[in-house]
């Protein structure tokens, strides 16, 4: 951190993460106030107005403040919003969207995340002094990052989605946009959590991130070279769970072997296939789809 200094800063969300190295909430945060600190007063935030986490930050900012959000994630006496969405659609593979009296706006990508993420790219253009309004026809045509819902092929009929999500939060939002956007078909998600730690502070929030997923499939946990192995396991999940009131199929996946053989028994063609974890998730997908790595 001692080495940026900023003129510019968009944060979209702070949720909690890296507990390896961040051991309390209290810490995570504070490197986010401290790089907040650094912005002079001639630069800029862009800052999402939805996120109570930063908006609690914002007194600590010297420079200009533009805000964005979903007006239906806000509420009514929030004034001063820089940028603010509404009347979000979906239509033949676009999720359209108005802002502020700019007009109307489209994206390919999927959930109401990344139209977040749309409005922090238009309200950092505002801050750079751009017409927003001659960002459209480039929002329309970005295709997503790789490892982002990125389609990998095909099974016989059935997609098959990767993403690199491993927070509960981006795991849960995946998952409702999937589900927004394929609706009427079943779902089937394999999750490869990442790193132990990360598993065992999150347990919780994790419970609650899968009720989108109709058939869950849970690798064993990909653990990182830096922390202590252990001291969790996705049996521990799996039985969490049903133990919450999952009544969905869910099971515990020991290796990629075990999920490759699985998935060929219970893929069924109106399936949507998704691969989710930071891990090295793809290659189930590369396996299944016979593709080398």
């Amino acid at each position: 951190m001692q080495y940026f200094q900023p003129h510019g800063i968009v944060l979209n969300n702070i949720d909690y993460d890296h507990p390896d190295y961040f051991k309390t909430k209290a810490a995570y945060a504070r490197v986010f106030a401290d790089f907040i600190k650094k912005l002079p007063p001639s630069g800029f935030l862009t800052a999402n107005a939805a996120d109570a986490q930063i908006m609690k930050l914002l007194p600590l900012c010297r420079a200009q403040v533009f805000t964005y959000a979903l007006a239906d994630k806000v509420q009514r006496r929030q004034q001063n919003i820089t940028l603010l969405a509404h009347s979000v659609r979906r239509r033949h593979g676009y999720q359209y969207f108005q802002v502020n009296d700019f007009g109307e706006f489209k994206i390919k990508l999927l959930g109401e995340h990344n139209v977040e993420n749309a409005l922090a790219v238009l309200a950092t253009a505002w801050a750079l002094g751009l017409d927003i309004r001659k960002l459209k026809t480039a929002l329309a045509s970005f295709s997503g990052a790789a490892r982002r819902a990125e389609l990998m092929g095909k099974y016989g009929k059935i997609p098959v989605f990767d993403d690199y999500g491993h927070h509960p939060t981006e795991v849960r939002a995946t998952l409702q946009a999937f589900k927004e956007a394929y609706s009427g078909k079943r779902l089937v998600v394999v999750f490869h959590p990442h790193t132990f730690t990360r598993t065992q502070a999150l347990f919780q929030d994790f419970i609650h991130s899968f009720a989108e997923a109709d058939v869950l499939g849970i690798l064993e946990i990909y653990g990182s070279a830096r922390e202590v192995q252990g001291g969790v396991s996705s049996r521990d999940l799996v039985k969490a769970l049903k133990a919450a009131g999952r009544k969905k199929p869910a099971v515990y996946l020991s290796d990629f072997d075990q999920a490759l053989s699985w998935l060929k028994k219970i893929l069924k063609p109106n399936d949507i296939l998704l691969l989710i974890g930071a891990g090295d998730i793809f290659r189930v997908g590369e396996r299944l789809l016979k593709k080398k790595s």
